[in-house]
């Protein structure tokens, strides 16, 4: 599982229910959770969900970092 936290957390954030949401709490930390979402696996986030996490956990990103971590089935 240590692995896969990066893809965890992401698709967690991305999809996750209040049950998810809770879960992702209680086994990753506020610290490792606020890296994953500061280097953002390319192209898995959802626009909306990414500009959500950012802003909540006050966390800047580059347009740049942004745009390449939004999942775009019309690029």
């Amino acid at each position: 599982m240590e692995s896969d936290k990066d893809i965890i957390i992401t698709e967690i954030l991305n999809k996750g229910d209040d049950k998810a949401l809770s879960w992702l709490g209680k086994v990753y930390s506020r610290r490792t959770i606020k890296k994953i979402i500061s280097s953002p696996i390319r192209g898995l986030w959802m626009r909306s969900v990414l500009n959500y996490w950012t802003k909540i956990l006050g966390i800047k990103l580059s347009p740049e970092k942004f745009r390449q971590a939004i999942l775009d089935l019309n690029p």
